[in-house]
This record gives structure tokens, C-alpha cells and sequence, in this order.
């Protein structure tokens, strides 16, 4: 760390109120995705600090100017706007390298909320949330906690997707996360996404009515078989590349594919969930879409986000999305991710800096088709990885016939389901 550095972080604590998660999270960061540049030089890439403010800074370190005038020149809103953008949760974010996480949040945040009056009890299982009645917690997504939860007119389950308590100085992009996901949702009327029914601005547990998978999800799959069959990791690659097409083709950049997010019913059908984190890119088919929320945002989880949103302020689009998808399948194929590390700051480091193994490395009987088309969609260079994700269809390693799925009621899906549903029913009464 040099002079210039030095006084960086001088700057941060002394003049712009940064807390110490906060100066950790960023030198974190910087550190992971940057051996041999400088942290001003990071903050530049990264589009956080202006060319002035550098200058500025660059003639403090010489001696030209000195640090009263030369911070006094310094725009102390440029260093309040990164501060206010660092997560919330950023000195606790490196704990679980599988739980998506902000590097860097939204250009438009939120100004100090006053605090506010005291709110209900959080909804719980076996209770109401308007007019739905909450039967088991299913698990907790980018913008809040999943339930399962009874129709009172339709008789069926749904799953309710809870906004955390309404208040403190996030609260109106939280809610308007929430809103953008029930958008999107609406607009992907597709088999293999997750729809949505119905979204509740409850006055202080907004939520979301989402169709209901009766089945695991691909990580418990993995968890409990330890690697998936190339026959059926094809199959599920298939659906969500349709899924996921469809979402594109309607400028929608999901940002946060992982096996959690892939649902799997008892037929074997594959569901695309939580767009909690996506947005809107401008397209042909879009053109009127808002880029809303894309500047300075890099969010996803740390085993499957794409290098570039990590390195420099490259916008995430459908290559991005590409990569997360090209982690999963290597996960699903092999049993373990690309890149693995104590905490997210060494999976990112690996990730920037290592080339990605070959999955024949870990599965020796693995197609050479197949093999290859993952290595390039985890390729570094976005430009390397499949064009899109219909092109994706066309690849030799997919297009192969594969035999039907055999039915969850048989075999040794029988028996993951009777683990899954045993799991639940324990979770459900602890």
C-alpha cells in the first residue's frame, strides 16, 4: 500500500464517515481482484473515484498541497455516495461463499430514513399474512424469506415470498427490489420460470404469490447425491437455456443463477426462481426498458459470478449470466464449484486469477462435448463464452437425444424425495 493509498483511507474515515467493515470491505475487495494496482487506481477502474479527486490526492502524496487544503479541495460527496452504496452486511458477507452477496450497491441510494415507529411481529409459520395462511418456511432469497403458504379460495399451496420489516435507510430500494421482481416476473410467462400470482403492498411485510415447486432444488439434489448425471444435468441445462432465452429476449439479466435458484418439480420439470436481484437491459425487443440500478451494481454470489463484474464496472448482461450458468453445471456435473475458497474474498481471488479445471479432471467418464462447452462458458473473457443462450441450444454437447426422465415415484429418486420431504417436515417442527 502506498502513500496515496494510505491517504485514501485517511480520507474515508476521518472526513467521509466510512466505518471500519466498510474500509475493510473495499480493501478486501481491491485486494482479491487487483495483485499489483494501487487502491486508488481500483477505485478509478471500479468508476468510484473521479479523475480529480485522484489528482488531488496524487499532489497531497507529492507534497504539493497540503492535506488541510488538499481535503479541503476534495468533494466530500463523492466519498459519502461510496459509503452510502457499500452493503449493509459487508463485514459479514465473507462468512458463506454460497449466500449471494453486494460488492457494490445501486447508484441510487437511498438518503438517512428517521427512524420509525414499532412494527408487528414478522409472520411466522401457522400464522396469516393477509389472507394467506403460512404452512413452512422454505428458505430465504435476494429480497427476503420464502414460505410455503395455502390459496383460501384455490385450496392449493403457493409460495410467499416476505419483504424483511419495512423501515431503516434502505427501505425504498428494498421495496422497489420487490416491485421490479414482480414486474419481471409478469412479463416471463415461461415453463420454466417461476410464475407469479399476485404482489401484496402490506404495510409493513410486503410480499410476492409465486407458484409453488413441490420439489428440491438442484443444490439439495447435489447435497444429497454429491454429483448429478450427465444425462440429466443436459436435461435440466436444456430448460433452463429455453428459460433463460426467453428472459434475454426480453432484455430481463437474471444476475443470480446458482443451484439454490434451479427448482426441480416432482416430473422432473426444471423452474428458474428468484429474479430478486435482476434487471432490465435495453434490447430490440425492449427498447424502452430502464437501465435502472446497473451502474455500480455487482451483486450475485461469490461461487458463480462472472470475473469481469468482479474486476472492472462491466455491466452484467446475458454473458454474465452465461458464466453463473457454466458454474452450475460444473457444480452439478462434479459435485464441487469451479472455484472454492475459505471466505468470498479467496472463491473471487481463484476466480479472477485461475484458470478454470477441466470437469473430466473430477469425472473421467465425462463427455469431451460436454466437458469442452463448459470449460467455455466459464471461459475469462466474456467473448469466448457461447454467443447466447439460443445459441447455447444449438451446441453438439445439448442437442443430442436424451432419454425421457424417469419418474420421481421410482428408484433413487424415490428415495431423495422421501430424504427431502423428511427434511422439511423436521424443519417444520423444530
Amino acid at each position: 500500500m502506498n502513500d496515496v493509498d494510505v491517504l485514501v483511507l485517511e480520507y474515508m474515515v476521518s472526513r467521509a464517515g466510512f466505518a471500519r467493515h466498510q474500509v475493510e470491505h473495499l480493501r478486501r475487495w481491491w485486494q482479491a481482484t487487483a495483485a499489483d494496482e494501487s487502491l486508488l487506481a481500483f477505485l478509478q477502474r471500479q468508476r468510484l473515484l473521479s479523475s480529480p479527486s485522484s489528482q488531488i490526492l496524487h499532489q497531497i502524496a507529492n507534497g504539493h498541497l497540503t492535506r488541510g487544503m488538499g481535503f479541503t479541495l476534495l468533494d466530500p460527496q463523492e466519498f459519502i455516495q461510496i459509503r452510502r452504496q457499500l452493503p449493509e452486511v459487508s463485514g459479514d458477507v465473507g462468512t458463506d461463499p454460497r449466500v449471494t452477496m453486494t460488492l457494490f450497491g445501486s447508484d441510487e441510494t437511498t438518503p438517512e430514513m428517521p427512524r420509525m415507529p414499532a412494527i408487528p411481529e414478522p409472520p411466522r409459520v401457522g400464522g396469516f399474512l393477509g389472507k394467506y395462511l403460512l404452512t413452512e418456511w422454505l428458505g430465504q432469497g435476494a429480497n427476503g424469506n420464502v414460505f410455503r403458504a395455502l390459496h383460501p379460495t384455490l385450496q392449493i399451496p403457493v409460495a410467499v415470498k416476505v419483504l424483511t420489516a419495512i423501515g431503516g435507510s434502505d427501505e425504498a430500494a428494498r421495496m422497489e427490489r420487490l416491485k421490479s421482481e414482480a414486474r419481471l416476473l409478469a412479463q416471463l410467462n415461461h415453463p420454466n420460470i417461476v410464475r407469479v400470482y399476485d404482489f401484496e403492498e402490506h404495510p409493513h411485510y410486503p410480499f410476492l404469490v409465486l407458484e409453488h415447486v413441490n420439489g428440491p432444488s438442484l443444490a439439495e439434489l447435489i447435497e444429497q447425491c454429491g454429483r448429478i448425471q450427465p444425462d440429466r444435468v443436459i436435461r435440466l441445462t436444456k430448460q433452463l437455456a429455453e428459460g433463460l432465452a426467453a428472459a434475454h429476449q426480453l432484455g430481463v439479466v437474471h444476475r443470480d443463477i446458482k443451484p439454490a435458484n434451479v427448482l426441480l418439480t416432482r416430473s422432473g420439470e426444471v423452474k428458474l426462481a428468484d429474479l430478486g436481484l435482476a434487471i432490465m437491459r435495453r434490447t430490440p425487443a425492449s427498447p424502452n426498458a430502464s437501465a435502472r440500478g446497473e451502474v455500480g451494481s455487482r451483486s450475485g454470489t461469490a461461487l458463480y459470478i462472472a470475473p469481469e463484474l468482479v474486476t472492472s464496472a462491466a455491466l452484467p448482461d446475458e454473458r454474465s449470466d452465461m458464466y453463473s450458468l457454466g458454474a452450475t453445471l460444473f457444480h452439478a456435473l462434479t459435485g464441487r464449484p469451479p472455484f472454492d475458497g475459505r471466505d468470498i474474498w479467496e472463491v473471487l481471488d481463484n476466480a479472477v486469477k485461475q484458470s478454470p479445471p477441466c470437469p473430466r479432471r473430477f469425472v473421467p467418464d465425462l463427455s469431451t462435448d460436454l466437458a469442452d462447452l463448459v470449460k467455455r462458458m466459464l471461459a475469462k473473457d466474456p467473448l469466448g463464452r457461447p454467443y447466447s443462450f439460443q445459441n447455447l441450444l444449438l451446441e453438439p454437447a445439448l442437442s443430442g437425444e436424451i432419454p425421457p426422465p424417469r419418474p420421481i415415484g421410482s428408484g433413487l429418486w424415490t428415495k431423495l424425495m422421501e430424504r427431502w420431504r423428511g427434511r422439511q417436515q423436521r424443519l417444520q417442527h423444530v
